[in-house]
């Protein structure tokens, strides 16, 4: 099953990402980019470095890299290449919104599986 950008983009909304045009870092903001073919099916997603030296990618079972650009590992956009294609949407969220949605979920779920656990001793 192909993934859209637009499925990608509502479920970073769902974690409190909105869609932004810029590329530069803004201190206290998380961004990541959605890379995809010409006939928009996602390929890859980077995410900006903490402290804006750059973007991460997991290139599939390869290490992480870290690299300077989004244009450094864009390509050939048609639907056969093998290649990433390029940035088609870039969202980002605050660091406050971040946190809500990981931090908090986190503690969350712990405490629903501690509560669980006790449960069914």
């Amino acid at each position: 099953m192909q993934e859209t950008v637009d499925a990608f983009t509502e479920a970073f909304e769902t974690l409190g990402y909105e869609r932004t045009q810029s590329r530069a870092f803004r201190f206290g903001y998380q961004k990541v980019a959605v890379y995809a073919k010409n006939d928009q099916t996602v390929t890859h997603m980077a995410r900006q470095h903490f402290l804006g030296k750059g973007w991460l990618s997991k290139l599939g079972d390869w290490e992480d890299i870290l690299h300077p650009s989004l244009d450094s590992i864009e390509g050939d956009p048609s639907p056969t290449s093998l290649e990433y294609g390029r940035v088609v949407q870039i969202l980002e969220r605050n660091w406050w919104i971040a946190l809500r949605f990981g931090l908090f979920r986190c503690w969350a779920a712990a405490f629903r599986f501690w509560v669980y656990r006790i449960q069914n001793k």
